[in-house]
């Protein structure tokens, strides 16, 4: 059963709030100091540009992604008798509904 609009919007704000607790807590410390990062601080101007650590979320949120399909694939596969199948072959070469 598909999950309503509503309900992903409560998870993305639950994950908003965890994000937004880990950034005060310190353990976000190291977004923004990786090697690759640009930053530029002059008298007047600070620029940060986070390359390598935008790489890193990209890379984890990804695998999330890919991991939460896979295990919605592996929870459906029960109610899913080998596979959904549109048409099937009657056995001398045609396909039927």
């Amino acid at each position: 059963m598909p999950r309503s609009f509503g309900t992903w919007l409560v998870i993305g704000g639950i994950v908003l709030v965890v994000i937004g607790l880990l950034a005060n807590s310190g353990l976000m410390s190291w977004f923004g100091l990786l090697p690759g990062d640009i930053r530029i601080e002059r008298d007047s101007v600070r620029f940060y540009f986070p390359f390598v650590s935008m790489i890193v979320v990209s890379v984890v949120l990804s695998l999330v992604v890919y991991l939460v399909g896979v295990l919605e694939v592996i929870r459906c596969a029960g109610t899913i008798d080998s596979g959904v199948r549109l048409f099937a072959s009657r056995g001398d070469g045609a396909w039927s509904r």
